[in-house]
């Protein structure tokens, strides 16, 4: 017979036939011990826990023929073991993987950001290999701080860190204005920023009126009020030389450096047509849920004409910051007709005003003031019209080089 574990034993009691039950151990070699045979009540043994087991198993022994009268403390533990061995398995599995996990990010959110969306810092970190599933060891937290300000002029301030699976990104966007807040940090011709020494002049990139001028380097051509046309010079960095008699004697060249601020204003003009498109569901199919690993989606029935799809997802933890690579997902599919019809007046004013917030919030992103909006709408019975000026201070510098010996080419803006 099988070894014993730890000398484990039952001790019961059979109500079969005396005779009978001798035989049965003899043919199965059951070493059974403490034997006691009482009349009209059974037979009473003390045998091993495989013993045990095997009688159960040919069918010797069965839930209405014997009574467990004992069972010792190390065959408690061990029966308890045997049937839950699969848990436990399980278990070890489940933590193994656990560890696994930890070692890498499953998760990437971003905190504080407004003027760019996730999906545009995700799609950029992508390109620079930090994403989901990347091991912890292979991410530099000050690294991936740089290269957000490097790339985002208007982030001030980052901070990434790790806490458990997730990987956190803190972000604090510049949201002045003041178009000469930012002189210091976006001045591309401050000498700590530009490499290029050759001489240039500055000139305008656009009609517009001085409103303040600093220069650093060069001669200034314009005041605090003028006017200028696009590619008037601003600040010259051609220096004329005279004598005593105030006779030209020769010229120097410089790269001129500074910042002049003006005041523009831009005319607005655009037109939309009213008609669209709309879609009305008919018919809504039946959702289910499902689990999917990593990023990636489980294809199902494709998608037939005039018919979409709606997919919730959402990432599991296990606690607060233990992301791992599983998702929950909910997806149902909708059936539609499309009927061409007109816009109401509300919501053409509404979609005109979103487009003209589009602009103005483009401006702000490009360091300039907005001082004046002008515009008008204008909702005719098939079209709706845009029209007005928006006033704005700017930065209206743009380096050329100066022309030498018959050459002129173009630099980069102020």
């Amino acid at each position: 017979m099988k070894l014993n574990f730890l000398d484990s034993y039952i001790e019961l009691l059979v109500f079969n036939d005396e005779k009978q039950v001798i035989n049965n151990l003899k043919k199965y070699k059951v070493v059974a011990k403490n034997v006691i045979i009482k009349k009209n009540e059974g037979i009473g043994m003390r045998i091993p826990l495989d013993d045990y087991d095997f009688l159960l198993k040919v069918g010797i022994l069965n839930k209405n023929n014997h009574l467990i009268k004992s069972v010792s403390k190390s065959i408690r533990l061990f029966i308890l073991f045997r049937r839950n061995i699969g848990y436990f398995i399980n278990c070890i599995i489940f933590i193994f993987i656990i560890h696994m996990c930890s070692a890498f990010v499953w998760r990437i959110s971003f905190e504080g950001n407004s003027r760019i969306t996730d999906n545009q810092l995700v799609n950029f970190l992508e390109q620079n290999n930090v994403e989901t599933g990347i091991r912890k060891n292979k991410i530099k937290c000050n690294e991936i701080e740089e290269m957000l300000r490097k790339k985002f002029d208007f982030v001030t301030w980052t901070c990434a860190e790790i806490k458990g699976t997730n990987l956190i990104i803190h972000i604090k966007e510049n949201t002045v204005n003041n178009v000469n807040n930012d002189e210091n940090n976006n001045n591309p011709n401050k000498d700590n920023n530009n490499s290029n020494k050759k001489p240039s002049d500055i000139v305008s990139i656009s009609n517009s009126q001085v409103q303040s001028i600093i220069v650093r380097s060069g001669v200034p051509m314009v005041k605090k009020g003028d006017i200028v046309k696009q590619g008037d010079v601003l600040i010259s960095g051609t220096n004329v030389v005279t004598n005593e008699f105030g006779e030209e004697t020769g010229k120097t060249y410089l790269q001129a450096d500074g910042d002049v601020v003006g005041k523009t204003v831009y005319y607005y003009n655009s037109s939309f047509d009213r008609s669209i498109i709309r879609r009305k569901v008919i018919k809504r199919g039946k959702g289910f849920y499902y689990l999917t690993f990593g990023s990636k989606y489980i294809a199902f029935k494709p998608v037939e004409n005039n018919e979409y799809e709606i997919c919730e997802r959402r990432q599991l933890k296990l606690w607060n910051a233990f992301y791992i690579p599983l998702y929950l997902c909910y997806k149902n599919k909708y059936s539609y007709v499309e009927k061409e019809e007109l816009m109401s007046e509300n919501e053409t004013k509404m979609l005109a005003e979103k487009k003209v917030a589009d602009i103005l919030e483009g401006m702000r992103e490009k360091r300039v003031q907005i001082l004046q909006k002008g515009v008008n709408i204008y909702v005719g019975k098939k079209q709706c019209s845009i029209k007005g000026t928006i006033t704005i201070l700017e930065p209206l510098g743009k380096k050329t080089k100066i022309q030498k010996e018959g050459i002129t080419t173009s630099n980069e803006r102020d």
